[in-house]
């Protein structure tokens, strides 16, 4: 998985941070594929639980700031997301490196950011630049 103009939000602070989660998921199913020791996997699962929990906060942050009403509807996603990927840790740490854990990663979670980012973030996005437009000065 790599960044695509189609993810861009025009916020900047939450694209580059969507780069960001992007990269790291992609740099974690390389390293599971090129068979890198268990303490460099558990380092990117480590950095991707933390960057995607600050994510998400950000976003939720903005998102009740702007009295965003899908603001619910994200919390809920965002909550299955890392519920899930918590479960591919405890996969991975139960069975070690498996096809199933590189084809739950790689496809589940992958998978759900992409559509995440280009279906409910596109909509916040939407929302969000119209807020900024009536509120200049608010962060993003």
């Amino acid at each position: 998985m790599h960044w695509e103009q189609k993810y861009k939000l025009d916020i900047p602070v939450i694209d580059a941070q969507h780069k960001q989660i992007i990269s790291c998921l992609s740099d974690l199913v390389e390293a599971m594929r090129e068979g890198c020791s268990s303490r460099d996997i558990e380092e990117l699962f480590t950095r991707i639980e933390l960057y995607t929990v600050r994510h998400f906060g950000l976003e939720e942050k903005y998102m009740a700031e702007s009295n965003y009403p899908g603001l619910e509807k994200q919390r809920q996603a965002h909550q299955f997301f890392v519920s899930r990927f918590g479960r591919v840790v405890d996969e991975y740490k139960e069975s070690g490196m498996s096809s199933a854990v590189v084809n739950n990663l790689r496809q589940e979670l992958t998978e759900w950011i992409k559509n995440h980012v280009t279906g409910l973030d596109r909509e916040f996005g939407e929302y969000f630049r119209h807020y900024q437009k009536e509120l200049p000065g608010f962060p993003g």
